[in-house]
């Protein structure tokens, strides 16, 4: 399923509960991903049968979400904030077309496997973190473009 384009919506709500659903799991278990960004997220649309403890397991129907690059896994404490701001905030560089709504359904994902909600500040210097990330992008590419 292509979501590069942002044409599939009914793709990109499971897609976000799925996201949050690892972020959340990573969080708990007092786990930081170095390098959380959509370049490393793997999505297919088989998903895993449920194990019998449903913090570790999704919710039926989402997809199946895998990590790569973990070889820059680092440990944190538990549900530690600056681990999860850090996350967030290079999960945060997304595309225009991502809305409120698949954030929100992010938010239910890693609170269903987290057993907490993101905190109002943490979400918040996120995105703003991303929102810092694209405008140096965008100078950066702007820069070097010769004169015309």
């Amino acid at each position: 399923t292509q979501l590069r384009d942002g044409r599939t919506v009914e793709v990109r709500g499971p897609v976000a509960r799925a996201l949050g659903h690892v972020v959340g799991c990573l969080s708990r278990a007092g786990l930081r991903h170095a390098d959380l960004s959509s370049k490393n997220v793997m999505v297919s649309p088989a998903v895993m049968s449920p194990t019998r403890d449903r913090r570790t397991s999704p919710p039926a129907g989402l997809p199946d979400v895998q990590l790569i690059d973990l070889d820059g896994m680092r440990p944190c404490s538990p549900h530690d904030e600056r681990a999860l701001l850090r996350m967030l905030s290079q999960l945060a560089d997304l595309p225009p077309w991502i809305t409120r709504t698949d954030r929100q359904r992010f938010a239910q994902g890693f609170r269903h496997s987290s057993g907490r909600e993101i905190p109002q500040a943490v979400a918040e210097q996120a995105l703003a973190a991303g929102r810092q990330r694209e405008e140096r992008r965008v100078a950066q590419r702007a820069a070097a473009r010769p004169p015309a």
